[in-house]
C-alpha cells in the first residue's frame, strides 16, 4: 500500500481521543455497605459487565471513526499485483496547447494559467526514476525540451517560463510528433498528457480520419503508451466576438480611386452584442463605426482613397470584448500610381485602321485628366522589337499585350511563359497576321500557358454575331468591377473570330456565335487571356463603342493583378524582402540607387532587427523567419520606400466552444485517446491505466459506517 498524503497519517493519532475521554470519565466511588444493596449484587454484577462491554465498544468505534478518516484523506493506494506497471520507470510528454484561445479567461481562471498549474502538479508527481519531455502544439509542433530531462527543477523552470502563444494549434498532428519523439526513450513505459482549453477546432472529434491515422501511428509503437487530454476552459463563459477576415476587394490598388475593402465578423457569443469598429490607416484612425452584431457572421465594407502610391497598412479593430487578442486584423495592401503596360503589335501605323495596337492604347490611356497620367502606362513596339526582349525587360510590365502577332520565337515563347509563371498577366488578340499553326506549335509538347487549342477561322458571312458576356461566368475575369448594366455589348457585331477548344482549366468569359469569345487560364502565379477576334477594327466594331474602354481597362486590370505579392504572409511563413520591388512602388524613385547592405526590420512590438541582403538571380532579398506575432512588420532601407508586410491570427481559434466530456472521463472514439476535464479525474485514469486502485474512499465509507453505528449503540447505552 502506497499512500498519496503521508503527511495526513499524523491524523490517526486523533484515534487516542476517545481511549483518554474514556480513562478521565471513569467513576470514582466510596464503598458503602449497605444491607439493601445485598440482594441486588448478583444483578448488578451482571449489569456492571454489559455496561462495561458496551462502553468499550463505543469508545472503538469513536477510535475507528478518527482512524478511517485520517487514513481516507491520507490518500492510500493499492496496486494490483497481476499488472505490476505502476512502478515501471516512465517518460512523461506534456503537450502544451499553443492556441491564442489560451489566452481566454481571467486570472486564475486563464485557460493557459491552468494548463501550466496542471504541468507543474504533473511534474511534482514524476518519480526520480521517470524523465519528461515538453512540446509545443502550434501551427508546426515542435519540442521545448530537445530530449528527456529528468531534473524535476529544469522542467518546472521551463514550465513557468511558457507564455500563451498566438498560433492555431494541431492536436492530433502533436500527439503523432511526441510518439516520434518517444522512439529515443530508453524508459519501458511511455504516457503523453495534453494540456488544452478543450476547444472543438483544436479537437476535431468529427474527423474521423485524423484520428485513424493517429491510430496507426499509435500501434506502431513499440512500447506501452497511453494518451490524455486534460480540457480545462475556463468556468465562466467568455463573450468572443473576432474580426475574421480583411481583404481589400480589388487585388491591385490605386491612387485613382477609392479603394473598397470587406471585413467579416465572427459573434460566437450567442446572443446579439453592441461593439464599435475602428479603422486605421498607416496608424491613422480614419472612420468609428457602431455596430450591433447578430449572433453568427457579420458583414462590413468601407473604402478609402489613398492619397500617395507605395506599401500601407490597413487595420480594423473590434472594441467592447472578453478575448481582444482576435479583435485586430492587418492587410498589407500595395498602391500603385500607374501600371506599367506593354502593347505588341503585328501591323503598325499612325492610321487607327492600320494599327493593331493604336485604340487598344488610347482606351487604356483614357480617362487622363488634367494633372494626372491615368492609371496605366502604354509603351507600343512593333512585333519585330520583341525578339530581342529579354526576361529582364519583360520583369518592367505588369501585363503584356500580344495584338495579331503572327508569332514569336521558341526563346521568346520560353520567355513569355517564365513571365506569366513568375504571376505576370499577358492578352493575346487574334487577327489577320496570327498565325494559329506556329502559335500551337509553340505550345504542343510541353505545359501550355495558352488556354485553347486555336482550330480555323469562322466568317460572318454578311450577318455579324453580337458578344455576350455571362455574369456568371465572367465574374472571375471581368466581374471587379460593373463593367456595364447588362453585361451585354449591344451595339457590337463580330465579323470573323477563331474557333478554339478550350484546355482544362480555363474559363469562358464571352462567348460570340455559341463559341468562347474570351478565355482565361490561371498559369502558376499569372494568368494568360485569350480573344479569339482582332483587338482593333479588323473583325468586329468593339473599338468603336463606349463600352471597349471600360472592358478593356478592366480585363487588363484583372490581368495586371493576378498574383498578390507575399505581402500577407501566414504566421511561421518566412518574411522575404525584395528590394528591387520596394523601388519600383513609388515613381519618384527614377535613379536606381546601389542596393544597401543591410535593411532594417521593425517588428510588431516595435523591436528592431538588422536584416543582411542577399543576392539570388539578381535580385537583392533579405529574410526574417520568426513570423509567429501578429500585426505589422515593416522592413527600411536606405534610398527606397519603406515596405510592409503583415502577419495575422488564424480564425478557426476564435470559436471557444469546447468539447462536452461526459463523465469524469470519456474515450475519444476512433482514437487511444482519454479526455479528462480535472486534475482529478486525470489521476484517477493513470491510477487505472497502471492497476493502482484507490481505497480512500472505501475508508471513507468505512468510516461513515462506524459513525452510524456508533451513534445507534450510544443511543441504546443511553437508554
Amino acid at each position: 500500500m502506497v499512500f498519496l498524503a503521508p503527511w495526513l497519517l499524523l491524523g490517526t493519532l486523533l484515534g487516542a481521543l476517545p481511549v483518554i475521554i474514556h480513562l478521565l470519565n471513569k467513576p470514582r466511588y466510596r464503598r458503602e455497605e449497605w444491607g439493601a444493596m445485598r440482594f441486588l449484587q448478583a444483578a448488578i454484577i451482571r449489569r456492571s459487565r454489559t455496561i462495561r462491554i458496551q462502553h468499550l465498544l463505543l469508545m472503538l468505534l469513536r477510535a475507528l471513526v478518527l482512524v478511517c478518516f485520517a487514513l481516507a484523506l491520507a490518500r492510500p493506494v493499492m496496486r494490483a499485483a497481476n499488472i505490476g506497471a505502476g512502478g515501471q520507470p516512465t517518460t512523461h510528454v506534456l503537450i502544451f496547447d499553443g492556441s491564442y484561445s489560451m489566452r481566454q479567461g481571467e486570472h486564475r481562471q486563464n485557460a493557459f494559467l491552468r494548463a501550466k498549474n496542471s504541468a507543474l502538479e504533473i511534474i511534482d508527481e514524476i518519480r526520480e526514476q521517470d524523465n519528461a519531455i515538453l512540446i509545443w502544439a502550434g501551427n508546426k509542433p515542435r519540442a521545448i525540451t530537445p530530449r528527456a530531462v529528468y531534473n524535476r527543477a529544469e522542467l518546472r523552470r521551463m514550465v513557468e517560463q511558457l507564455e500563451p502563444g498566438w498560433e492555431s494549434a494541431d492536436i492530433p498532428r502533436a500527439i503523432e510528433y511526441s510518439t516520434w519523439m518517444l522512439q529515443s526513450s530508453t524508459l519501458p513505459r511511455h504516457r503523453i498528457t495534453v494540456l488544452s482549453d478543450g476547444r472543438h477546432g483544436t479537437w476535431p472529434i468529427d474527423d474521423t480520419d485524423v484520428w485513424i491515422d493517429m491510430r496507426t501511428a499509435y500501434d506502431a509503437h513499440r512500447l506501452p503508451l497511453n494518451i490524455y487530454g486534460l480540457l480545462q476552459p475556463p468556468e465562466r463563459p467568455v463573450r468572443n466576438m473576432a474580426v475574421s477576415a480583411l481583404r481589400a476587394r480589388y487585388p491591385l490598388l490605386d491612387i485613382h480611386r477609392e479603394a473598397p475593402f470587406v471585413v467579416e465578423i465572427d459573434n460566437y457569443s450567442g446572443e446579439e452584442n453592441a461593439a464599435e469598429l475602428v479603422i486605421n490607416v498607416n496608424n491613422e484612425q480614419v472612420e468609428t463605426r457602431p455596430l450591433t452584431l447578430r449572433e453568427g457572421r457579420h458583414t462590413e465594407t468601407f473604402t478609402h482613397l489613398f492619397e500617395t502610391a507605395g506599401s500601407h497598412a490597413v487595420t480594423v479593430t473590434l472594441l467592447d470584448d472578453d478575448l481582444p487578442v482576435d479583435n485586430r486584423r492587418t492587410v498589407a495592401v500595395e498602391v500603385l500610381e500607374r501600371i506599367p503596360v506593354l502593347l505588341v503589335e503585328g501591323r503598325s501605323g499612325r492610321d487607327p485602321f492600320e494599327s493593331d495596337g493604336i485604340l487598344l492604347s488610347w482606351a487604356l490611356e483614357a480617362g487622363a485628366g488634367e494633372g494626372n497620367d491615368g492609371l496605366f502606362s502604354v509603351e507600343v513596339r512593333h512585333a519585330a522589337d520583341f525578339g530581342s526582349m529579354t526576361a529582364a525587360d519583360l520583369m518592367n510590365y505588369k501585363c503584356i499585350i500580344m495584338a495579331n502577332v503572327r508569332s514569336v520565337s521558341a526563346e521568346s515563347s520560353r520567355i513569355l511563359d517564365q513571365y506569366v509563371r513568375d504571376g505576370g498577366g499577358l492578352l493575346i488578340g487574334l487577327g489577320t497576321e496570327f498565325d494559329a499553326l506556329a502559335w500551337n506549335r509553340l505550345e504542343r509538347g510541353r505545359e501550355g500557358m495558352l488556354p485553347a487549342n486555336i482550330n480555323e477561322r469562322r466568317d460572318a458571312d454578311g450577318r455579324p454575331w453580337r458578344p455576350v458576356f455571362p455574369a456568371g461566368l465572367a465574374l472571375d475575369a471581368l466581374g471587379l468591377f460593373d463593367i456595364s448594366r447588362t453585361r451585354t455589348l449591344g451595339d457590337v457585331r463580330v465579323e470573323s473570330h477563331y474557333a478554339v477548344s478550350p484546355v482544362e482549366g480555363a474559363l469562358t468569359a464571352g462567348v460570340v456565335d455559341d463559341a468562347p469569345l474570351l478565355l482565361v487560364k490561371k498559369h502558376h502565379e499569372g494568368a494568360v487571356a485569350l480573344w479569339t477576334t482582332s483587338l482593333g477594327l479588323e473583325w468586329c466594331n468593339l473599338a468603336a463603342v463606349p463600352d471597349y474602354v471600360p472592358l478593356m481597362q478592366n480585363l487588363v486590370f484583372y490581368l495586371s493583378s493576378s498574383v498578390v505579392p507575399p505581402i500577407n504572409i501566414q504566421q511561421g511563413e518566412t518574411l522575404v524582402y525584395s528590394w528591387s520591388r520596394a523601388a519600383a512602388l513609388d515613381a519618384s524613385v527614377t535613379n536606381s540607387p546601389a542596393p544597401p547592405r543591410i535593411c532594417t526590420l521593425t517588428l510588431p512590438d516595435g523591436r528592431t532587427e538588422e536584416l543582411t541582403m542577399t543576392t539570388r538571380m539578381g535580385e537583392h532579398l533579405a529574410f526574417w523567419g520568426e513570423t509567429l506575432q501578429p500585426g505589422v512588420y515593416r522592413v527600411s532601407a536606405e534610398g527606397v520606400p519603406d515596405r510592409i508586410y503583415a502577419v495575422n491570427l488564424p480564425r478557426d481559434a476564435a470559436n471557444l466552444q469546447p468539447v462536452e466530456i461526459t463523465g469524469d472521463s470519456m474515450d475519444l472514439e476512433h482514437a487511444p485517446v482519454k479526455l479528462t476535464g480535472s486534475g482529478d479525474a486525470l489521476r484517477q485514469a493513470i491510477r487505472d491505466e497502471t492497476g493502482v486502485r484507490d481505497i480512500g474512499i472505501l475508508l471513507a465509507l468505512l468510516a461513515l459506517a462506524f459513525l452510524l453505528g456508533e451513534m445507534i449503540l450510544a443511543w441504546r447505552t443511553a437508554g
